[in-house]
C-alpha cells in the first residue's frame, strides 16, 4: 500500500501534548493541549484556535467522557477492544462515502500502529521517528502516512490514536 499524504508530530512524544500537521486534509493543523489541575483535560485545536474536540481524563489519565464537535462522546469509544484481535482498537468515524463505520487502530509494535478499514484495508501508519528531527516547527517526534483525504475521518483517527497511545503508555508503564 503506498501513501499519498504524511502529518508529521511536533512535541515532546506525549500524545495529550503535541501538534500534528499536514497538508491534506485541507491543511490540517491539530494542537493538543492538556492542562493538569484537579481535572485533567485535553483540548485540540485547528490553527485558528478553534476548539475541535476537549477530553476530561478520570483522575488524571483514564479516558473519560469529552465533546467532540459539539456531541458528548466516551473516550472509549475510541478505543473499542470488544470483537477486535489482541492489540486493536475500534472507533467510528465516516468515511469517504459520509457513511458511518469502523476504523481499527493496530499496534504493531512500540511506537508503531497501523490504521485499517472494517474491510482490512490498511489506510494509514504510524511510526515514532528513531531520533527526533529538529525542524523549524519544532522538533517531529513520529509520522502518519495515510491514503485518505477526509478530514472528519482524519480528526477522529487522530483522536483514537491519542486515546490509545496514552492507554498503551499506562499499560507500558505499569507492567
Amino acid at each position: 500500500m503506498t501513501f499519498d499524504y504524511e502529518a508529521r508530530f511536533t512535541g515532546s512524544g506525549d500524545p495529550r501534548r503535541c501538534v500534528v500537521s499536514a497538508l491534506a486534509p485541507a491543511d490540517t493543523y491539530l494542537s493538543f493541549e492538556t492542562v493538569y489541575t484537579f481535572e485533567t483535560i485535553t483540548t485540540v485545536r485547528r490553527r485558528d484556535g478553534r476548539e475541535l474536540a476537549a477530553f476530561r481524563w478520570l483522575m488524571g489519565s483514564a479516558p473519560g467522557q469529552g465533546v467532540v464537535g459539539g456531541r458528548r462522546v466516551h473516550m472509549a469509544d475510541f478505543a473499542i477492544m470488544q470483537g477486535y484481535p489482541r492489540r486493536s482498537r475500534a472507533f467510528e468515524s465516516l468515511d469517504t462515502d459520509e457513511t458511518l463505520t469502523r476504523f481499527v487502530w493496530r499496534r504493531v509494535g512500540r511506537g508503531k500502529y497501523d490504521l485499517y478499514t472494517q474491510h482490512d484495508i490498511r489506510i494509514g501508519q504510524y511510526v515514532e521517528a528513531s531520533q527526533i528531527q529538529d525542524t523549524p516547527d519544532g522538533p517531529v517526534y513520529a509520522s502518519f502516512r495515510f491514503s485518505f483525504d477526509h478530514e472528519v475521518l482524519f480528526l477522529d483517527a487522530m483522536l483514537a490514536l491519542c486515546v490509545n497511545r496514552w492507554i498503551d503508555e499506562m499499560i507500558l508503564h505499569t507492567m
